[in-house]
């Protein structure tokens, strides 16, 4: 930018200051003044280039009869349940300024916006409406509580009874509940050895290990990682990636323009797709049904083969076997059977307009 524009948004911004001083209602106060109005001015042109901070404790009141705190993300938010009966919050602000005792000013008058609604704590927040501020939230809160966060921002929660995610955005970590449930879009989500978990995800990187008892992931876009699950998982999955490593539990997955990879499954999978890669390794043998449509299928069998039967059919597709298995062909079908002792587990596939690959 050259001096001709800078000296004209100069003049406009005085001008400007210029009028309001000559049209603003009259309040009592001192009258006009020509150096007021310089300094009005260069104070704009300035900017507000300062900062500070400012470190509060909200008062967050409750009792016996609350169950739930409902919280709207904003800037950083840290939760943690403990064995308390009260909330203790710490609020930490960071804003700009003209100066740096208007940037402490304004710091000073973010807080929290608290109320009661039946057995529910509902915290918002109020900011000014000058400057820009960054606030960071700490509360400790009994750990029965069940906890839902709504809007987007970062927020970590953990060690708390339950967690609900109104549908959240931004970057959201849980660590530990009983039940973790809700809706997240955007950015990144992640939970960690909380006991059963049902969540709904669009266009998130997704990651959730170490769940007890039962997951129901829906996820539509995005990616997501889940690892050694000990009870039964289901996935629903529309244009999306996903990973699920060391399933102990048995693995259900129906999707449509997704990535499929199942690694080290020693429980019994059902596996319905179309248009969507897969790829399954076992840790041992187990029960499969494998069903894919116009799509890309690699199994890489369980290392011990007396131990499992394999029926495997390919219609209007390509079979491609290992050296030890031969292919029988019927018109546009491909077969390869392979039967186990009685009672063994069976690894059955139905693969129409598709690849398989065997190993």
């Amino acid at each position: 930018m050259g001096k001709r524009e800078l000296g004209l948004i100069a003049a406009f911004v005085a001008v400007g200051v210029l009028i309001w001083q000559f049209t603003a209602p009259d309040t009592g106060g001192e009258g006009f003044s020509f150096g007021q109005l310089l300094s009005n001015a260069r104070r704009e042109m300035r900017g507000r280039n300062a900062s500070a901070e400012a470190t509060t404790s909200p008062a967050i009141a409750i009792d016996a009869s609350v169950t739930e705190l409902r919280l709207t993300l904003s800037g950083e938010i840290e939760i943690v349940g403990e064995t308390r009966e009260d909330v203790a919050a710490e609020l930490h602000v960071q804003s700009n300024g003209h100066d740096e005792a208007e940037a402490r000013q304004l710091a000073e008058d973010v807080s929290l916006a608290v109320s009661r609604l039946a057995d529910s704590v509902v915290v918002g927040w109020r900011y000014p409406e000058e400057g820009r501020q960054e606030a960071r939230l700490t509360l400790r809160v009994p750990a029965r509580l069940r906890i839902e966060l709504s809007g987007r921002g970062t927020a970590t929660v953990g060690g708390v009874r339950e967690v609900a995610l109104a549908r959240t955005g931004g970057r959201i970590e849980v660590n530990g509940g009983e039940t973790v449930t809700g809706e997240h879009r955007g950015s990144r989500l992640t939970i960690k050895g909380a006991t059963r978990v049902d969540m709904y995800s669009v266009s998130s990187e997704t990651t959730i290990e170490d769940v007890a008892r039962d997951l129901r992931l829906n996820i539509r876009t995005g990616e997501a990682k889940l690892a050694r699950t000990a009870g039964p998982v289901t996935i629903m999955t529309g244009d999306a990636s996903v990973r699920v490593t060391s399933p102990s539990g048995n693995v259900r997955v129906e999707g449509v323009d997704s990535e499929i990879d199942i690694r080290d499954a020693s429980g019994e999978l059902d596996i319905d797709v179309r248009s969507s890669p897969v790829t399954v390794t076992w840790a041992r043998a187990a029960t499969a049904k494998i069903q894919t449509r116009d799509s890309r299928l690699d199994l890489e069998l369980p290392t011990e083969s007396d131990t499992y039967s394999v029926d495997v059919r390919v219609t209007g597709g390509e079979l491609r076997p290992p050296a030890t298995m031969s292919v029988q062909t019927d018109g546009n079908e491909s077969t390869i059977t392979k039967t186990g002792p009685a009672g063994a587990p069976a690894i059955f596939v139905r693969a129409n307009g598709s690849t398989v690959a065997i190993r």
